[in-house]
């Protein structure tokens, strides 16, 4: 599915657009800021609105048992997340609070985590 660059409300930090990108697994989103990357929640009032990517019928949005925002195309019917057609957070952006759910964020906490145990152990012995 091809990615599309989307765009939420303006930001309050830097009165900047605001990216939408997929925030974490199973299908969220936020907008962020383009100046500093913060992300905000995505206001169902400011979904926008997306052809089908299969047919390039208009589409209808909906909210999954999860509140995620999903199409369904008017011709075809196919379904779909507003998260499956964005870019995830860390292709555009750097960390910001948001629960990511990429392997390099566990990956950094173990070594955080490696690097307190050192010291721990390394004032333990003095």
């Amino acid at each position: 599915m091809a990615v599309l660059f989307l765009y939420g409300s303006e930001s309050r930090c830097h009165k900047a657009p605001s990216l939408i990108v997929r925030s974490h697994a199973g299908g969220h989103v936020t907008q962020n800021c383009i100046a500093c990357g913060y992300p905000r929640k995505l206001p169902a009032s400011l979904v926008p609105e997306v052809v089908c990517p299969a047919c390039g019928h208009s589409t209808a949005m909906f909210k999954d048992e999860r509140s995620n925002y999903c199409y369904r195309c008017t011709a075809c019917q196919k379904t779909f997340k507003l998260a499956d057609v964005v870019p995830h957070w860390s292709q555009e952006f750097e960390y910001h609070g948001f629960r990511p759910d990429d392997h390099d964020h566990a990956e950094r906490l173990r070594l955080i985590e490696e690097r307190i145990r050192a010291l721990l152990e390394k004032t333990r012995k003095t």
